[in-house]
């Protein structure tokens, strides 16, 4: 560990949930994996986790250990941050196809309402309203700055980087997470170039 922090390299952390001899067990622990990983933030915990179901040898020999299956537990945050994404850049693709601009109130609405639907009773690192102010100052932001337009769509890091700097203009920044941009799973550009999952063994 020393090495990679030397030479400021990334490190995947394998945690091990541990052994489960019955179903139930196994699903206790799976669902213990997936609150805990839900309710991180997403500059600490990037898109979330990567579990592996193992099937331990018998004899206790690692080598023949063999990996069942796998799946990918979301944090909440990251889930928001996507869905934001994706409500900006529908928002403004519809309105260059029609040449209008639509009710950037209803999109609000139908983000708070599908955000409640993500969420299915688990906790998020800030209050919901956090997280529409956010979407309702990148709408300010664009109508302030049409050009973020294609920055929006073409280089979506530089265009959280600006919004965060329009928020800090409106005197928001103290209220808005200072490094809650700095994720950067949500580009796809750069998504497989730097991807922090926790590799986790269960049985």
């Amino acid at each position: 560990m020393t090495l990679f922090n030397k030479h400021k390299l990334d490190v995947v952390i394998v945690q091990s949930l541990g052994t489960f001899s019955t179903y139930d067990e196994l699903c206790e622990g799976l669902y213990r994996a997936f609150r805990d990983v839900a309710k991180g933030r997403i500059v600490e915990e990037e898109e979330g986790s990567v579990v592996y179901l193992t099937l331990r040898d018998k004899t206790g020999n690692r080598s023949l250990d063999r990996v069942l299956s796998m799946a990918k537990l979301k944090t909440i945050e990251y889930r928001i941050f996507r869905k934001m994404r994706e409500k900006l850049r529908g928002y403004y693709n519809n309105e260059m196809k029609t040449g209008k601009a639509g009710d950037t109130s209803a999109i609000v609405k139908k983000f708070n309402k599908e955000m409640k639907d993500i969420l299915e009773g688990n906790e998020t690192p800030k209050p919901i309203e956090y997280y529409t102010g956010i979407l309702e100052g990148a709408f300010r932001f664009i109508q302030n700055n049409p050009t973020q337009k294609d920055t929006l769509n073409n280089e979506y890091i530089t265009f959280q980087q600006n919004l965060l700097k329009f928020l800090a203009s409106e005197d928001k920044y103290e209220e808005y997470d200072k490094e809650m941009f700095n994720s950067r799973a949500l580009d796809e550009e750069v998504k497989e170039i730097k991807k922090k999952d926790t590799a986790v063994s269960l049985i």
